[in-house]
Formats: structure tokens, C-alpha cells, sequence
């Protein structure tokens, strides 16, 4: 990379340049995938449980248990 943050096209490795940004891409890309499945799944959770709470709250109010 240059200091102006592009890459440089020295000898004719045009094609060796794109590949290396893809896979710089590609990664950042499989990162934010799992970032994104991991927040999910933690605030799913969260979210059952609140729900479970307030189901057994109402099932206590109500003397069914």
C-alpha cells in the first residue's frame, strides 16, 4: 500500500494486488459474520429468558405453581 492507503500496481502485479485486497475483504467480512451470529445469539437468549420470567411470574400470580 501506498501512503495515499491505495495499492501500488508495480510490475504488472495488477492481479496479485486484487487478490490480496479480496482475501483482506473476505476476512474482515468472516469477522463481522461472527461478531454479528455471536450478538445475536446472546440477545435471543436474553430475550427467552425475559420471556420465561415473566411467564412464570404470571403463573405464580395466578397460584399455579
Amino acid at each position: 500500500m501506498t501512503k495515499g492507503g491505495k495499492f501500488s500496481a508495480v510490475a504488472n502485479d495488477v492481479g496479485a494486488v486484487k487478490a490480496a485486497a479480496i482475501s483482506a475483504v473476505n476476512k474482515v467480512l468472516g469477522i463481522l459474520n461472527l461478531i454479528i451470529r455471536k450478538t445475536l445469539s446472546i440477545n435471543i437468549n436474553k430475550i427467552r429468558e425475559d420471556k420465561l420470567l415473566r411467564e412464570y411470574s404470571t403463573l405464580k400470580q395466578l397460584e399455579l405453581i
